[in-house]
């Protein structure tokens, strides 16, 4: 989130304007969720600021995703047991405090519009973290289509939902959203790692002969794209092609296939259903205030299909260097790319910063990240370092790694991706800071410590008197 010294009295403005609709529950924060989450908050101390219990909750889950990496730095299923638990339970962890944060600011009364930036901007991260979670778990690995996709897909979907924040000022949660994806994840996880037969146990699906037909087709098709099989086995066919045919299809290819489809069906159902918004209601269409308006919604669009492109086309050319480390560093690039753009996009909205336009876009610190990482991978002198034929093995045990002719060690392919990292989370780090400051001044709150009677301020009271809270994980509004 970035700030410019001198616009704290713009940001004000916009704040003070900020008006805070809380969402509707998906189908497992109606089940047991939110009451659950009511027990926890009230274990809370009142001194406990809600963003600390936000932090708490990210660096539970952040330990998990550095664990995994640390034993498997190419998420193709390799992990012991121990470490499928620990993603379990730190999922759950951060799952019940980035649930209770906003009921914790709620109980304190102290809700703002700095604590939603400050939630979704680690939950924008988290999205990328259970991607990981996901291919390690389905053994899909970081360096296929399928891994990469994952990823990609899970930011498009977190980023197509809090568009609806942005355009409809009330974000649209479906019965199955992000709360559901985090149990399922954390449910495969534990099954992984006390029942893994159950993953490959096949499922027999009864379609119709034509159906049959075209189901296998596509997966076939999907099978060539993507690089892994998801091509189910006949076991029975009819007589005739209008007869029940009986398929199988193994538990983890339909996790693959829910990772790859629903996503993208979700951000076309979204797009369609905001641009037939500004369609209907004719007047919004005329306001560019917070990021709204058509000509917004296309920008806005714009720039995540564009990231989700680069970010692919970078994958590409990552995986032909053979290297985890490549590979490695393309995840952290393309986690706080993501983060960097959803954050600029929230803060457009709560402080009326303007996001960057597509030509800019190239400044931001994932697109340049990328580029550095590319540039290294297709630097000439490093270009063999990982292909088949470039030397041995490392003492990493990373195929393909050794000194090359021109007298290049491994030890410059990691400082060169070690560089390009630090780059992107120097650039990241530093818009949060700065506009993360400048919010901070303009409503008077602190980071991580609950206001007192004695620091409120009109501003304060003006746009809290605005806010609704809400207890699920992705909205929740605290200081």
């Amino acid at each position: 989130m970035g700030g410019v010294p001198g616009r704290e009295a713009k940001v004000r403005e916009s704040l003070q304007s900020y008006k805070y609709i809380s969402p509707p529950l998906s189908l497992l924060e109606t089940v047991y969720l939110d009451a659950f989450w009511e027990q926890v908050c009230v274990l809370y101390p009142r001194w406990l600021a809600p963003n600390v219990i936000t932090l708490v909750g990210f660096l539970f889950i952040s330990a998990a995703f550095v664990a995994t990496l640390c034993l498997d730095p190419t998420a193709e299923g390799r992990i012991p047991g121990w470490c499928l638990l620990l993603i379990a339970v730190c999922g759950f962890i951060y799952q019940t405090m980035d649930g209770t944060d906003g009921k914790q600011a709620r109980r304190l009364r102290c809700g703002s519009a700095f604590g939603e930036l400050f939630d979704h901007g680690c939950d924008a991260l988290t999205s990328s973290m259970y991607a990981i979670f996901s291919a390690e778990i389905l053994d899909v690995g970081v360096s296929s289509k399928v891994g990469a996709i994952f990823i990609l897909n899970a930011q498009l979907a977190f980023y197509c939902s809090n568009l609806t924040l942005v355009h409809l000022q009330r974000q649209e949660i479906r019965w199955f959203d992000s709360q559901e994806m985090q149990a399922l994840v954390q449910a495969c996880g534990l099954v992984k790692a006390l029942a893994p037969w159950v993953l490959t146990r096949s499922i027999s699906l009864p379609l119709h002969g034509s159906l049959s037909a075209m189901v296998r087709g596509t997966l076939k098709s999907m099978s060539a794209a993507v690089g892994t099989s998801l091509t189910p086995r006949v076991v029975s066919v009819g007589p005739s092609s209008e007869q029940v045919v009986q398929i199988q299809v193994e538990v983890r290819v339909l996790c693959i296939l829910i990772g790859l489809c629903a996503p993208i069906q979700h951000a076309i159902s979204t797009s369609i259903r905001l641009f037939g918004h500004y369609w209907w209601y004719s007047a919004s269409n005329k306001s560019r205030a917070n990021g709204r308006g058509v000509s917004a919604l296309v920008g806005h669009i714009s720039s995540i299909l564009s990231w989700y492109c680069a970010a692919l086309a970078t994958h590409t050319v990552c995986v032909a260097m053979s290297s985890s480390t490549v590979m490695v560093a393309w995840v952290v690039i393309a986690m706080l790319g993501f983060g960097d753009l959803m954050n600029r996009t929230l803060v457009e909205r709560v402080a009326n910063i303007p996001s960057p336009s597509l030509p800019e876009l190239v400044t931001l610190p994932g697109p340049v990240g990328l580029v550095a990482l590319a540039s290294i991978c297709l630097s000439p002198n490093l270009s063999t370092l990982g292909r088949p034929g470039g030397g041995g093995t490392s003492a990493v045990g990373v195929p393909g790694i050794a000194q090359t002719e021109a007298g290049l060690t491994p030890g410059v392919l990691y400082l060169g991706c070690l560089g390009a990292v630090l780059c992107t989370a120097v650039l990241y780090l530093h818009y949060v800071v700065a506009t993360g400051n400048t919010i901070c001044r303009a409503l008077d709150v602190c980071w991580f410590s609950v206001p007192t009677c004695s620091t409120s301020t009109s501003t304060r009271s003006t746009t809290s008197a605005r806010l609704r809270t809400r207890s699920p994980s992705s909205s929740n509004l605290k200081t």
